[in-house]
């Protein structure tokens, strides 16, 4: 089957099967990314060459041959052999270091805004790490259980006797000290 028939098969396909159309850029290829990869999966179910054809590798064969050989009628020898003294006065390249360690800089973690997230990774040797200072609370503040204790309900009284303020005030005045508080 020639390529134009089975092109015009795959674009029937296209037309009755999907809501896409089979539209071609200048260099015959389809624009829609879709379309394309179905036409490349409809070639190869078909056991059909690709776009690129032996005609277009014959071309870039003979194209290729007719600039080396522009090129060496070109060449004079004087031209060549200053090239070559060129080439002998080049230094080896020294070979690299061995890597001490490798080091990611980055990862793709999803897709969205944020393409690129930092890896965690250990601290370099010697990085000196210090911990950071107790959490001070200011002046007219508690520190306090996230949940209230026994101790701390045992010292409420009920609300009908004293009101909300004075029950608060007792429960926050029977609330655990932390461990190295000196109030």
């Amino acid at each position: 089957m020639s390529n134009e028939k089975m092109r015009a098969e795959f674009e029937a396909w296209v037309d009755a099967k999907t809501t896409l159309k089979p539209e071609k850029d200048a260099d015959g290829f389809y624009v829609d990314m879709d379309v394309y990869t179905w036409w490349k999966v409809w070639q190869a179910a078909r056991a059909q060459p690709a776009e690129y054809d032996t005609m277009r590798l014959a071309e870039m064969v003979l194209s290729d041959c007719g600039c080396s050989t522009a090129i060496s009628d070109r060449l004079q020898r004087r031209v060549a052999e200053r090239i070559q003294r060129h080439i002998d006065g080049l230094q080896p390249v020294q070979p690299a270091g061995e890597a001490v360690a490798q080091k990611p800089v980055g990862e793709i973690g999803a897709y969205g805004p944020v393409w690129f997230s930092q890896k965690i990774s250990d601290l370099p040797v010697g990085t000196k790490v210090y911990a950071a200072p107790p959490a001070q609370v200011p002046d007219g503040w508690q520190l306090v259980p996230k949940e209230a204790t026994q101790s701390m309900i045992d010292a409420m009284p009920p609300v009908e006797e004293i009101g909300y303020w004075a029950m608060y005030e007792a429960a926050l005045a029977a609330a655990p000290q932390p461990k190295g508080d000196k109030k």
